[in-house]
């Protein structure tokens, strides 16, 4: 009797289990097939694009310029004895990826650092441009020259200023986005290519949106890879709305070799398109991981011009290296969970459930670049069903 009670019972746990594992199967199943129909690309570029970040280097100063006037009957210049002081500024943008929910960033070293003569350039170069646009169309290309030599010979850099600013879309309703930004400061930098060309940045605030760090030794060539970030030529094209500033673009190729840098360590050739503000921005694997930061291009040297197609990342395994020695991990915070909650719902037609999780993601951090409109997607679809 007992052995028929046991028995039994075996039955009934067995029959419990090939249920639950044909539950779980049949739901997993189902979800796989719709997340099938999703290409790589896109999926990869939904769930990565919140934590990329448009980063601007300004850099301000005063230039002082001995004083030159024209004698209105010889024609000569001579020096007047006063000093013209200007107030200019440059900068430089480039792409960054934020690694933990409280706002570290990482993006090259030269996005964000610049020795002296790089900063006495760009604000010399910003008084030229000035003196410049205040003569108007007076100056002939002959005197162009003469005042830039003029002003790189005789200028100085009084004094200057560098603020970094790392930028998020913030969508606004019948508006598009407008630019919501952040100042950041550096917390550790390498030293330009051919150098380790990384640094670490941090803003402040929590909640910001992450990406995912992957293994980099893991990279194979002819791997699949995705570079996300704000090339210059379609970030600030001349017939784009400014709205679109903040949306990053996508690109994709393969892992063409790998290299070793002169200063002595690895770096992955692409033949994805990044040009001058891909800088600093990460390039994934098929997996949604970051395993390069995109760094540089190649020059045809007979005519100083880019060549497309084969570009460098630097391994992010050695961006882990200058996180760990200041204590940085890669921390995911709640709005990635419910975020990816909210696309997973959203591609297997769970509207209603998916504009739970995006709510959830609103309240948590209202800046999040695409929740609102991910919002406003679920209801036109639930709205089609009706």
């Amino acid at each position: 009797m007992n052995i028929g009670k046991n028995s039994f019972r075996q039955f009934l746990v067995l029959v419990l289990v090939i249920c639950t594992v044909a539950l779980i199967t049949g739901c997993s199943g189902t979800s796989s097939e719709k997340l099938a129909k999703i290409p790589p690309a896109q999926r990869i570029s939904a769930l990565a694009k919140p934590g990329v970040v448009l980063i601007y280097t300004q850099i301000s100063g005063t230039v002082a310029i001995p004083e030159v006037a024209v004698d209105p009957y010889t024609g000569e210049a001579y020096l007047t004895g006063r000093v013209q002081e200007l107030d200019v500024a440059s900068g430089v943008t480039g792409s960054g990826f934020i690694v933990s929910s409280d706002g570290y960033i990482i993006t090259n070293a030269h996005v964000v650092s610049f020795d002296e003569k790089a900063i006495k350039r760009m604000l010399l170069s910003a008084a030229v441009e000035k003196l410049a646009r205040e003569a108007g169309s007076q100056l002939t290309q002959q005197d162009l020259q003469i005042l830039q030599n003029y002003v790189f010979n005789y200028g100085r850099v009084v004094d200057h200023k560098v603020t970094i600013t790392c930028i998020l879309g913030v969508p606004v309703k019948g508006v598009g986005k407008i630019i919501k930004g952040y100042t950041a400061d550096v917390r550790k930098v390498g030293k330009p290519a051919p150098g380790k060309d990384i640094a670490i940045i941090k803003i402040e605030g929590k909640n910001f949106p992450t990406v995912k760090l992957g293994d980099s030794d893991k990279v194979q060539v002819g791997d699949k890879i995705y570079v996300i970030g704000y090339p210059g030529a379609a970030t600030f094209h001349p017939y784009l709305s400014s709205v679109s500033i903040t949306e990053p673009s996508v690109t994709a190729g393969i892992v063409s070799a790998r290299k070793m840098m002169k200063e002595g360590f690895e770096v992955l050739q692409i033949d994805a398109a990044i040009t001058h503000g891909n800088s600093g921005g990460p390039v994934f694997n098929e997996k949604g991981e970051v395993v390069g930061i995109a760094t540089f291009g190649s020059i045809d040297y007979s005519t100083w011009r880019e060549v497309q197609g084969f570009n460098f990342m630097i391994p992010i395994n050695l961006a882990k290296e200058f996180m760990k020695e200041i204590n940085i991990k890669n921390k995911r915070g709640p709005v990635d969970e419910h975020y990816e909650k909210g696309l997973i719902y959203y591609w297997n037609g769970e509207y209603r459930k998916a504009i739970e999780e995006f709510n959830i993601v609103k309240n948590l951090f209202p800046a999040h670049p695409y929740v609102d409109e991910y919002i406003s997607k679920c209801q036109e679809k639930i709205l089609e069903k009706k």
